[in-house]
């Protein structure tokens, strides 16, 4: 491991620790390392052929993507009443987080136990493509709106991209 690197590392265990959180190999990279994760079942979702897999993936980003906004506010050490003006400002810039959220409990919960932040009977369904692809694929209907999984997955993580950007000054 060359200098630079340990350097590095030894840099984010000393954050971990300034935090008082333990260091477990999930925390190491802070939100960084849960924004990775989202990220990777977004390809894992666009690289698997089986759609019970699919809908694993997708869940499974819905739930990390959702959390992330936890992950930064505690990791950046931001104070709680600004963050949430921001965080207010970015979900009303992009309401796909809304959804997303809705995702994330159902998911955990099996139903929404707090008012629903777009539909509260939001449907992930299998669509088959007639025209374009031949294939089925996994689509959600919210809100008498209709759109493919993936295009609401693709969405998120842009808007992901664009707040670390805006708020955290970061390229990602």
């Amino acid at each position: 491991m060359t200098k630079e690197i340990t350097k590095h590392l030894y840099k984010k265990l000393d954050k971990l620790e300034d935090l008082k959180l333990g260091l477990g190999a999930h925390l190491i990279n802070g939100w960084q390392g849960q924004y990775e994760r989202m990220l990777r079942f977004y390809q894992r979702y666009l690289l698997s052929e089986d759609l019970t897999d699919k809908l694993d993936f997708a869940l499974n980003f819905f739930v990390y993507s959702y959390h992330l906004k936890e992950w930064i506010e505690k990791y950046e050490q931001i104070e709680k009443s600004k963050f949430e003006i921001e965080w207010k400002r970015f979900i009303d810039k992009y309401p796909e987080i809304k959804l997303c959220r809705d995702i994330c409990n159902v998911n955990k919960h099996l139903i929404l136990n707090k008012p629903p932040s777009v539909d509260k009977h939001f449907a992930i369904i299998l669509s088959y493509d007639y025209f374009t692809t031949k294939k089925s694929d996994w689509v959600i209907y919210y809100d008498n709106k209709r759109i493919k999984l993936i295009d609401l997955m693709h969405q998120v993580t842009l808007a992901w991209d664009e707040f670390i950007k805006e708020h955290l000054k970061l390229i990602v």
